[in-house]
């Protein structure tokens, strides 16, 4: 695998919301990272990534994650 294949970015945004006759009940989600591939593209792979959850609702704080993840392929 070359070296400028070795990394991957990733990104995802999600935006939800569960009813829309009530107010102030929506969620946003924010995720981004960064993967080594180890060895063959998609097969060993490290991840960091950051997951960010920003909840409308008063009663719920924001999550906010970083995320270090190996995956093993057989």
């Amino acid at each position: 695998l070359k070296p400028h294949k070795k990394f991957s970015i990733i990104g995802r945004y999600d935006y939800f919301d569960p009813n829309d006759d009530k107010k102030d009940d929506e969620n946003t989600r924010y995720i981004a990272g960064i993967a080594y591939h180890i060895d063959k593209q998609h097969k060993n792979t490290v991840l960091l990534d950051y997951d960010h959850v920003n909840y409308k609702q008063a009663n719920k704080t924001d999550d906010k994650r970083l995320q270090l993840t190996l995956q093993v392929a057989f």
